[in-house]
């Protein structure tokens, strides 16, 4: 048998790329390089284009972790912070957010926690600390659902020099603030049922007005609609999901409950489109025809509330409008 004669592979010394390297390359100071990274500072663009092309030549990778402990803010981050995600409204906003700041060059990391699942206080608090400490150029975050703790690590960031936006409820906090009119929104479905001649309106929600403002909003433009039609409201036909897990649960919970009452209203109001739908579905298999027996009109305008069980009238939510008008403030703050 013969020696078998075993090569060993070459080995070759690598040296990391230093922002030195680059600089060196082109003829200009480490600070324009990093400038050029950044997006930040006045630098020529054929002296950007340069330096971006001697990154690639190189292989230039700039180390985020050690430019992060230094104290440095990834100029090109927008972090999305959110308290708990749902299937319906919040992932289309979270979608049109990514979407445009991507399209302008930014990466959008998500913060947030599954929409079946129920945080503790101190996973929140974590989850904004671990977010702050990464060190985004900005945030977009719905302020005024967090929980105290979790407020105090967003003012925190933001007196360290990041940028907040807060959107969908009023914020206790000095930073732009994009607001959406659900009072208005309630105001105008129950208004529309009113037309058409009902007087016997119910109306639905995910939580008490007594312990959301959100809902608290809806229902104020719910019962300004009946006042102007001189209708009396009717308690019981005032309904919140008792103990909340999914829209779709809480809606086929709420049909159930229609179908167990003596006497059931003419017309529905519901705040979104999957209960409603649900909802539906749990009526007419009791025997309810929708719309002959009850009317029923919905929040959003989903496409669940158009190819569900029966299409439903929908008042719309302005999802793509919100998103821009987000970002065009934000754009506003870290361009100009």
């Amino acid at each position: 048998m013969g020696n078998t004669e075993l090569t060993k592979p070459k080995l070759e010394a690598t040296r990391t790329v230093t922002i030195r390297d680059v600089a060196r390359h082109v003829g200009v100071t480490p600070m324009t390089v990093s400038r050029v990274f950044n997006g930040t500072g006045r630098i020529s663009e054929g002296t950007r284009a340069a330096v971006r092309q001697a990154m690639d030549e190189l292989g230039y990778e700039p180390n985020l972790n050690a430019q992060r402990l230094a104290g440095a803010r990834d100029e090109r981050t927008v972090a999305l912070l959110l308290p708990k995600l749902d299937f319906d409204i919040t992932l289309r906003k979270i979608a049109a957010l990514q979407q445009m700041l991507s399209d302008r060059g930014y990466s959008v990391p998500l913060h947030a926690f599954g929409a079946l699942t129920e945080p503790k206080v101190n996973e929140h608090v974590q989850l904004a600390h671990e977010m702050r400490r990464q060190k985004p150029r900005a945030i977009i975050c719905k302020f005024g659902a967090l929980p105290p703790d979790a407020q105090r690590e967003i003012r925190a960031y933001q007196q360290e020099g990041g940028l907040v936006v807060s959107f969908n409820e009023p914020a206790d906090l000095e930073c732009d603030q994009v607001l959406f009119d659900r009072e208005d929104n309630h105001y105008q479905s129950a208004r529309y049922l009113l037309e058409l001649g009902h007087r016997d309106i119910g109306f639905w929600s995910t939580s008490t007005h007594q312990s959301n403002m959100l809902a608290s909003d809806r229902i104020k433009g719910f019962q300004r609609a009946l006042r102007e039609f001189g209708v009396a409201e009717r308690p019981e036909w005032v309904m919140h999901s008792g103990d909340f897990t999914s829209n779709e649960s809480s809606g086929a919970e709420l049909g159930d409950r229609l179908l167990a009452m003596k006497e059931r209203p003419t017309a529905l109001c519901i705040v979104n489109d999957s209960a409603a739908q649900a909802c539906v579905a749990r009526l007419i298999r009791g025997g309810v025809r929708v719309p002959e027996d009850m009317s029923v009109i919905t929040h959003d305008d989903l496409p669940i509330a158009r190819f569900g069980v029966v299409p439903l009238t929908a008042v719309s939510h302005p999802i793509d409008e919100t998103a821009e008008v987000i970002v065009e403030m934000l754009i506003d703050r870290l361009e100009n």
